[in-house]
């Protein structure tokens, strides 16, 4: 698994990995720079990897659902995402920070992630076709160099999933 900042471009693709229905991988150009895969078939724990990390995404909650992400081996919960009704929803991550989660579209829907000063940070394109299930990815503009995108783009699989 490479480093997500040696990506050579800013659009991903998260991809089923063959016969393992809940085990993806996010690529680019052949090249992995993470995974995801549930623990259980039915279950919502699941574990995501990059070079720079690991984390578990667990959902809860039945009327107000949220799912927490924490660093692998840790009980602290490094953020917390909370969906709204609509398909929207918010990130908080505990350095503070904060990403709104909203959805456009229809027939083809976009999620995107937007940081507090409204700009896009990581967009999401499901890819349910004919083939395997999964999704585009694409890193926007200024969080081409965040250290988070790679978190996010985790998030974006384990939100949707999730759904």
């Amino acid at each position: 698994m490479k480093q997500f900042s040696e990506r050579q471009s800013d659009s991903l693709e998260w991809v089923q990995r063959k016969a393992r229905p809940r085990e993806f991988d996010l690529v680019s150009g052949g090249t992995v720079f993470a995974s995801l895969r549930w623990q259980k078939r039915c279950g919502s724990l699941a574990m995501a990897g990059t070079a720079g990390g690991a984390w578990t995404f667990k959902r809860s909650g039945f009327l107000r659902t949220r799912i927490t992400s924490r660093r692998a081996n840790s009980e602290t919960a490094s953020s917390v995402f909370t969906p709204g009704w609509m398909g929207d929803g918010l990130l908080q991550l505990e350095t503070g920070q904060q990403f709104r989660w909203a959805r456009k579209g229809l027939w083809k829907p976009t999620w995107t992630f937007f940081d507090s000063t409204e700009k896009a940070v990581v967009t999401f394109t499901a890819n349910r076709g004919l083939r395997k299930p999964g999704a585009y990815v694409r890193i926007q503009g200024t969080a081409k160099s965040l250290p988070v995108a790679s978190f996010l783009s985790a998030v974006i699989a384990a939100v949707a999933a999730s759904s």
